[in-house]
């Protein structure tokens, strides 16, 4: 999750199930996922505007698996392909 591209985009309530300590432990020391130990909690207490903030959720977070990798897609002579198109 990205807590800086949430406050700007102005959504107002943020709702996720893990944490970033469980992220990590899923995606392990990975150069293409890195993540942030940085509460979004902190990051938002810095900003202007409020954010609802609810998780995590310790009831589902043993549910939450690794995180699906984004298609890689470029584009090439003005056509776009990837994984996933």
């Amino acid at each position: 999750m990205c807590a800086g591209s949430i406050y700007w985009s102005n959504i107002g309530t943020l709702v996720f199930a893990s944490t970033e300590e469980k992220l990590l432990q899923l995606t392990g020391d990975d150069s293409e996922n890195m993540t942030l130990n940085l509460s979004c909690r902190e990051v938002f207490r810095k900003g202007q505007k409020d954010v609802r903030i609810f998780g995590p959720f310790e009831e589902v977070e043993e549910d939450v698996g690794p995180p699906v990798p984004a298609p890689r897609l470029e584009i090439r002579s003005g056509q776009l392909r990837g994984n996933g198109v």
